[in-house]
């Protein structure tokens, strides 16, 4: 007879790999040959939540109907299927989930809420479905003093920093450690995160974050040249 419950080093089975793959139709014949449907790996992650990374609504759709998972169930780190969705951009998938009744409020052990795992993903799409929806507090902070806005900014993520700013967010927000929108964008190293916050005016190019660093210092300490340059035109003190 076949094994179907091996465990890989994260402890993924095959049937968890395929809900990670989206193929529908293993998850399905596996689960009729009797495979633990109710298997998580070692970061938690169970198969619903393994459908939410495939992105794959078709493989979502089967893992919820077959009722493998609960619905609220949590990884490790406090993620739901739900905020797995919104953290790899997959707006489908999250819409699906909504649907089914889920909690739309959630948030994981950091405190990051939907808004903020879809600002992380850095798909426009996923931000402007937690926007439009309204699930969560645009000003909300996960335990970092991180708002969705300085998320998107630290991931260098510029379309999802712009529907922040337009959905009117504050954008002269800074975190625990006094790290502004331009600061965040620097440490990113995307040139493209650095020449929106600049264009925008959101931050001074002077201020300096607890550790008494600059947006340019940040960018210098990261080595990433093309931002540093980019600071540097913008007129910012070198010295």
């Amino acid at each position: 007879a076949m094994d179907f419950e091996g465990r890989n080093s994260t402890e993924d089975t095959v049937f968890l790999m395929a809900c990670r793959g989206g193929d529908e139709e293993l998850m399905r014949l596996l689960a009729k040959a009797g495979c633990d449907t109710a298997v998580a790996n070692i970061y938690g992650t169970n198969a619903l939540m393994s459908t939410c990374v495939s992105g794959e609504p078709q493989a979502v759709r089967a893992a919820l109907a077959a009722g493998w998972c609960e619905l609220e169930a949590e990884d490790l780190d406090g993620c739901t299927a739900f905020l797995f969705a919104c953290n790899q951009g997959h707006a489908q998938c999250m819409q699906l989930l909504v649907e089914a009744g889920c909690e739309t409020a959630a948030t994981d052990k950091a405190n990051a809420n939907a808004l903020m795992h879809a600002a992380v993903s850095g798909e426009p799409k996923a931000v402007r479905a937690a926007l439009a929806a309204g699930w969560c507090e645009l000003e909300a902070k996960d335990h970092g003093g991180r708002t969705a806005f300085l998320l998107a900014c630290n991931q260098g993520h510029a379309q999802c920093m712009h529907l922040l700013a337009e959905a009117g967010c504050d954008t002269a927000e800074t975190d625990k450690d006094c790290a502004n929108a331009l600061m965040q964008a620097a440490i990113s190293g995307e040139p493209k995160a650095v020449r929106a916050a600049l264009a925008a005016g959101w931050c001074g190019l002077e201020a300096r974050n607890l550790g008494g660093s600059t947006a340019f210092l940040l960018a210098c300490n990261k080595g990433h040249l093309e931002c540093m340059r980019v600071i540097a035109d913008a007129g910012c003190n070198t010295a």
